[in-house]
């Protein structure tokens, strides 16, 4: 009997003498049947919050869902063997669930800038080509300089005690806070950054565990460096660097030195504990919080403090105080005085919520771009009703087809560049823009007559993406058979029609 078999065994065996709050049961078969379902729902009822947002999570549940199914209607004394196995991948489904609710991709943004840009390129090129040794390997108190920020999912990333120097702490000047680290010689290939030193994201950070890895959570750029600096032929000033700074680390120099002879291409990180990666870590690394941040930075930073479905109007399609209040009270505490002083918030405060709605809702970083840019009142107007039509919009990304949100971020986008060269958008829809797409052509067209006022401008645009909603919503089949969808250019042309 194996140890499964031996704990549904027990546990029967009481439920047979002691029964349970049901009663008794009339068999010791009965009871069996109970206790091998009952060891299940342990691992069922687990917290499944988020997981309506989260593709595998929902994969995980769906998975342990069809296995209790199967017990519901299959007989375990037909296929004894079966059932045990199923018992096996059940609580296996119940393990991984548990970690995906504690892992770092569902509770924590780790990377809040795109390092993809040319300044971010620039600089892990920098680096590699001089990967200075007093900048990347001599103990330093913060995050912003010195040696790679990294964590191991559920610190399951063993480092040889050879491998180990000494004990530090990190502080986070602004949150007034700080953690303990340890300093470690690593393999480069175990070293994994958000993005490589040419800008190229990498696949594996952002999923759901990365096994025999270290992720990077501060010094991004300084990773890819010192890694392409490998590449490059470059690691020899690095090198020489720790070797100097080998004491200060808390290695002896026969140990640095043996170290680095024993690893393929060290890199020097400092290891923080996975229970120490909170949920605003981003903003405690990236030193100096949004204000080193650029406009769409920041707006990628902030679209996961922005609740769409909570977002409130006023009657002139403006965002309500309630909404720029809940919006403030989810931002770091260090940077809540500067966009509510005295509990009013500020212009800034307004601008970020905007700019993060859009960033949420349409994913388009000129978006973000041209908002801060738009202080013409018919661009402002435009901008307004996009945001009035966001909560709507962001139900339309994984609807193929349906999913036109271009159109009306190509709308917007016309409408601010008329207003650069000062032309109005009703002159604007008159001439014919190649860069621009029909749809967002025919949307600036019908929002045009109404481009004074962001409220009727809204509606419009509410009344057109809850139609697209709808019907990709509807079901492929019904009782009839194919059910027929209209395109989203016949929806259009009818909500026009009809006013």
């Amino acid at each position: 009997m194996n140890p499964i078999q031996s704990m549904n065994e027990a546990y029967a065996q009481r439920l047979y003498r002691e029964g349970n709050c049901w009663g008794h049961f009339e068999t010791l078969d009965d009871a069996r049947d109970y206790a091998a379902f009952d060891g299940m729902v342990e691992f069922h009822a687990v917290p499944v919050l988020d997981a309506a947002h989260d593709d595998v999570l929902n994969e995980l549940l769906s998975e342990l869902d069809a296995i209790f199914l199967r017990f519901d209607k299959d007989d375990p004394a037909k296929d004894p063997a079966g059932y045990i196995a199923l018992i096996e991948r059940a609580k296996s489904l119940g393990e991984r669930i548990k970690k995906r609710k504690q892992s770092p991709k569902m509770q924590a943004m780790l990377q809040n800038r795109d390092r993809s840009t040319k300044a971010s390129v620039a600089q892990a090129n920098s680096i590699a080509a001089w990967p200075h040794g007093d900048l990347l390997t001599r103990p330093y108190p913060g995050a912003e300089v010195g040696s790679p920020l990294v964590f191991s999912d559920f610190d399951e990333y063993v480092i040889p005690a050879a491998h180990m120097g000494m004990k530090d702490t990190v502080v986070f000047h602004e949150q007034r806070q700080s953690l303990e680290v340890r300093y470690a010689l690593v393999p480069a290939a175990d070293v994994l950054p958000s993005h490589d030193a040419a800008g190229s994201a990498m696949p594996e950070y952002g999923d759901e565990e990365a096994p025999g890895k270290l992720r990077v959570v501060g010094g991004n750029g300084r990773s890819a460096g010192i890694i392409a600096a490998y590449a490059k032929g470059t690691q020899d000033i690095y090198l020489n660097g720790l070797r100097s700074n080998a004491e200060a680390l808390g290695f002896s120099a026969e140990g640095m030195d043996k170290a680095i002879q024993d690893i393929s291409k060290p890199v020097l990180v400092r290891v923080m504990a996975y229970a120490d990666v909170s949920k605003n870590i981003a903003d405690k690394t990236n030193s100096g919080g949004a204000a080193a941040l650029s406009a769409v930075e920041r707006a990628w930073n902030d679209a996961r403090r922005v609740d769409l479905a909570s977002l409130n109007f006023d009657e002139d399609g403006g965002i309500t105080r309630e909404a720029l209040n809940a919006f403030v009270a989810n931002m770091p505490k260090s940077e809540q005085p500067a966009l509510a002083p005295d509990g009013e918030p500020t212009r800034e405060a307004r601008d970020r919520l905007m700019a993060a709605v859009f960033k949420n809702a349409y994913g388009d970083d000129e978006l973000v771009r041209l908002y801060s840019q738009a202080i013409d009142s018919e661009a402002a107007n435009v901008l307004s009703a996009m945001a009035q039509a966001a909560p709507d919009a962001a139900k339309l990304e994984g609807h193929g087809a349906f999913d036109v949100r271009e159109w009306l971020s190509g709308a917007a986008r016309m409408a601010v560049n008329a207003r650069r060269i000062g032309k109005k958008l009703s002159e604007a829809v008159k001439q014919t823009d190649l860069a621009t797409s029909e749809g967002a052509q025919r949307i600036a067209e019908w929002i045009a007559p109404d481009v004074r006022s962001g409220k009727r401008m809204g509606e419009k645009l509410k009344a057109f993406v809850r139609a697209l909603v709808n019907e990709a919503e509807k079901p492929d089949e019904d009782m009839f058979g194919t059910v027929e969808k209209r395109t989203p250019d016949e929806l259009l042309q009818e909500i026009i029609q009809h006013g």
